[in-house]
């Protein structure tokens, strides 16, 4: 997807990712009436640490930021082929979008048996199909042995919840698995209480569940959660949402060594307490939704 980017030079594709990346994240920002929060919004947002670390180290966020917003507004509008564009971006980094997928998918093997939603899953399969298996025959092994040949993983800088555990030395690993596993179980009980309603607040939720559970995770990906999740969290949320900005924010504070040493478990708390806070806000608004308006699947976007 970004293979053109390589013939152009390392300083103009870099420039060129750095602008898109930019444009992605100044239109991911939802629009609301307050016009000052809005505005504030793009500004925290853009620059952000996670943001001015994405334009310095070079990454491909933006994709699964674009994706993220497309699959919400591809869903919620009934667009297959926004859906799908949103489902090819977010496969861009399986560590962020693989639970996203996953529960788009179970909502779309369900909802498929309606007569009423038969035509737009379909759509919507069909477009991922002919589009993923070109590129699979294509490239399809470099991108398995990109994703099992990770030399990172468990590293100081692997911000994963398994990695994180690790490095403290105060749980065996038979009980960091249990609780991986039950991190999941937790995330696949909330999806299902859920079932078939998905906001930015959610899609951010499951984007940073799946950074926790994957086999590596790096600082860079928090510029996605930010993006997606915590940017409407402090929309509608001001306190809670600018309390995690200012968690990401204050890394540009540290010192080398502490960002060698602490910077990925700071990073991991950072996300897990995010997390924390979207899955209420998940659950919460999917009781008000059902309460108010039994007739309707769909929630609204926050």
């Amino acid at each position: 997807m970004v293979s053109p980017l390589g013939l152009l030079s390392l300083s103009a594709s870099w420039g060129l990712l750095a602008f898109i990346t930019v444009l992605v994240l100044i239109l991911s920002v939802p629009r609301i009436r307050q016009r000052t929060r809005y505005w504030l919004s793009i500004l925290l947002l853009v620059v952000s640490f996670p943001s001015l670390r994405h334009m310095a180290d070079g990454n491909f966020e933006g994709l699964v930021i674009a994706g993220g917003v497309l699959a919400v507004y591809g869903y919620d509008q009934r667009k297959p082929f926004a859906l799908a564009a949103g489902l090819l971006l977010l496969a861009s980094k399986p560590q962020s979008g693989t639970l996203l997928i996953a529960v788009i998918g179970l909502y779309g093997l369900i909802q498929i048996w309606q007569p009423a939603q038969r035509r737009f899953w379909m759509t919507t399969a069909i477009t991922v199909t002919v589009i993923v298996i070109p590129f699979l025959l294509w490239k399809g092994g470099d991108w398995l042995s990109a994703m099992f040949s990770i030399e990172e993983r468990g590293s100081i800088m692997d911000i994963s919840v398994t990695a994180a555990l690790n490095r403290t030395g105060l749980l065996p690993s038979p009980f960091i698995i249990i609780l991986w596993g039950a991190f999941i179980a937790a995330n696949a009980f909330i999806a299902w209480r859920t079932r078939f309603t998905l906001n930015r607040e959610k899609v951010g939720m499951l984007i940073a569940a799946s950074l926790l559970i994957s086999p590596h995770a790096a600082g860079n990906s928090l510029l996605t959660v930010l993006a997606i999740g915590v940017i409407p969290l402090f929309q509608v949320r001001p306190r809670i949402g600018f309390f995690f900005i200012i968690m990401m924010d204050c890394l540009i504070l540290w010192n080398k060594d502490m960002l060698f040493y602490y910077q990925a478990s700071f990073q991991s708390l950072t996300l897990l307490l995010i997390w924390v806070a979207l899955a209420y806000r998940t659950l919460k608004s999917s009781q008000v939704a059902i309460a108010s308006q039994p007739s309707i699947v769909l929630a609204p976007e926050h």
